[in-house]
């Protein structure tokens, strides 16, 4: 899947619509998992409440949207799957290559 912009994806707890459609014309990947949000707020607390920026060398996410879980820390959070045309976005990398394609210039 190619990534918008060298965005590989956006996981957050919510998205406006404002904001989707217009990652989504860019082709970047969002994914509201606002489980895993709360935990993460959780697990990093104290961070959070200082607004510290927290980076974790070494974690992992695993996103599988065949399933739509994300698998982090032992723990697995559900996320609801992307519409036909977000998908179809984020696949051509934003609306300018899915036109292009369409039109047979790209």
């Amino acid at each position: 899947m190619p990534e918008g912009k060298g965005i590989p994806k956006v996981i957050a707890a919510s998205f406006s619509q404002t904001y989707l459609r217009n990652a989504y014309n860019n082709g970047f990947l969002c994914v509201e998992v606002p489980e895993l949000v709360k935990r993460l707020r959780e697990q990093f607390a104290k961070q959070v409440a200082t607004k510290e920026k927290t980076i974790i060398p070494g974690e992992e996410i695993d996103v599988d949207f065949t399933s739509g879980t994300i698998h982090w820390s032992g723990e697995k959070f559900a996320f609801p799957a992307l519409g036909s045309v977000p998908q179809s976005l984020v696949i051509a990398g934003g609306v300018e290559n899915l036109v292009a394609k369409r039109l047979g210039l790209g």
